[in-house]
This record gives structure tokens, sequence and C-alpha cells, in this order.
């Protein structure tokens, strides 16, 4: 394999399990030893997507000072994301026919010749059925019923290699009960927002669902654990961190309702008892406030701030 060709591999998907190997940049080529090391490249982060516009938040001050140009790119990022061609180029209409191109290239050679599928309209309809419903919990079950699919065994095969390809991510709802983890819906998110609204049936603007995908993806760069909470009310995120830190996360677009307000914060208080955690946060698109319960500390956030703040000096 040609050097510059592991390259564009690495910026096309993103992710590649790669064999260990030494690169020799003089004859340019990749020599192959026959180990593997797994090993993920994302997408840009939000911070790398204003790097490439040349805005730089290095403490709270700075941000704070772009404030407004950092919304607008939040905004850009929620409906390009963050392919790095796709991110520095212009013309929209390009960017579009690349993220489709994207999407088909994962689809038909990373999950429907890589696994030797037959029925490709298929692989195609569940992808693009989970990527108009991220933020959603999906049943095999109901999905099995839905499409008259003869077996849910089909459908949890499917989706499990469009996870190997990267193209969509599953988040268990969290219980103590394993059992009860294992059978319980799962919410699905998009590995990439632009090429999902490039792919996706969208029926409206639907940016608080963008917004709850970034956090996922957000969460998972940092290496947390993700799961959802639902008891009598339910919670977006319940993240772990490998140093044992645990937080609550709702994420909540627009919060001008009271009623609206009132739920998010009822769902985080009613999590933060049960599982014994006194401090949350409720992401939106521009409040900022601190709200003291009987459970503990509610820190209601701009979205934009979460996203830039883990990379301050």
């Amino acid at each position: 394999m040609r050097y510059n060709e592991f390259r564009e591999t690495l910026r096309v998907h993103g992710n590649l399990n790669c064999p260990t190997s030494k690169v020799n940049e003089r004859k340019g080529t990749l020599l192959l030893t026959g180990r593997h090391i797994p090993f993920h490249v994302h997408p840009f982060s939000f911070r790398e997507f204003m790097s490439s516009r040349d805005v730089h938040a290095k403490n709270l001050l700075s941000s704070l000072k772009q404030k407004s140009r950092i919304a607008v790119l939040l905004h850009d990022y929620l409906k390009w994301g963050g392919f790095p061609e796709a991110a520095l180029t212009i013309d929209e209409y390009k960017k579009r026919v690349l993220l489709r191109q994207y999407f088909e290239d994962i689809l038909y050679k990373d999950v429907a010749f890589r696994h030797r599928l037959k029925d490709i309209n298929l692989v195609k309809k569940l992808s693009l059925y989970a990527l108009t419903n991220i933020g959603n919990k999906i049943s095999y079950g109901r999905l099995t019923r839905e499409m008259s699919l003869a077996s849910v065994e089909t459908v949890r095969h499917y989706f499990s290699f469009l996870q190997e390809a990267f193209l969509l991510h599953e988040v268990p709802k969290f219980s103590f009960k394993y059992r009860e983890q294992v059978k319980t819906p799962r919410k699905i998110y998009a590995a990439d927002v632009g090429m999902r609204n490039a792919v996706a049936f969208r029926f409206s603007q639907d940016i608080g669902r963008l917004a709850e995908n970034f956090v996922f993806l957000e969460l998972r760069r940092r290496g947390d654990e993700v799961f959802y909470f639902e008891k009598k009310q339910e919670v977006d995120f319940y993240a772990r961190h490998e140093s044992g830190e645990a937080l609550l996360i709702n994420v909540i677009w627009e919060m001008t309702r009271r009623d609206t307000r009132q739920r998010e914060i009822d769902g985080l208080q009613e999590a933060m008892g049960q599982l014994g955690i006194d401090r949350a946060l409720l992401l939106t698109e521009r409040t900022d406030e601190e709200i003291e319960t009987p459970e503990g500390k509610i820190v209601v956030k701009p979205l934009w701030l979460w996203a830039t703040e883990a990379g301050f000096s």
C-alpha cells in the first residue's frame, strides 16, 4: 500500500484497524509486520474545527470575547460536521456531494462488500432510518415488524456492521442489572452530524437532536463510557470517565418554556438521587446559571462554552 493511499484512507473513513507498521517517507511505502493495533481517527472536534477557521479559545476570557463568533461556528459545525475536507470546502454544493460520497463509500465498501451482503437496499434503508432518528431509542424487534423482515437477527447483524464501519453508534440504557441493560432499546447517534444531514430525511431543522448528537461524540472523544438513564424521566447521558468521575447531562437547545425547563431539571434530579451524583449539566444554546437542588447542583451552560473549555490552558 502506498503511503499517500494510507493517509487518504484515514482521511475519508476516519478510522482504521491498522497493522503495526513502519512508514518509509523516502520510498513512500508502508511496510506491514503482520500484527494489528486498532486505533480511531475521529473527524475534527469542534475545537479543531474552530482552529481551521483561525479561531482559538485558550482560556475563558478569550472564549467569552469571541462568543458570538464561536456560536456561529457551532451552528456551522452542527450543519456540516467535522470531516476535514468538507469542513474546509467553501462551496455548500461541493460539501453536500462530498459528504454523500463518504456515506456511499462506507455503506458499499466498508459494510456491503466487506460482509458480502446481497441485500444492499436493506442496508441502506436501515442506515437511513437510523440516521434520520438520531437521539431516539430503537427496538430491533419493532423495526423488524415495521419493515416486514423475516428475522430480528438480520436487523441486529446489520446494525452491528454499521457500527463496525463507524457510520453510527448505539448507546445502551444504564442499569445495575446487566440483563436489563442488554434487553432495553438503545439510542442511536451518527458518527458525523454533517454526513447525517447530507443523507438523512429531515422533516424540520431538528437542531436539538443535532446538539445531543454533538454532545455524545464529544463525550466519546474524551474517552467516556456513555449510557442514557431512565426511570420516570429520561436523562440524555450518564457518562463515566476511566478516572472514576461520573456526570449526568441533559441537552435542550431552547429553554424558554417553563414546563420544558422544569422537565429537564426534574429528570436530572431523579437521576442524581438514584445514582448518588451531586452535580449535573444542562447544556443549552445560550443559558448560563446554576441551580441548587436537594440532590446537588445543576450547572446550566451554553453548549459552545462546554465544547471549548476542555482545551483551556
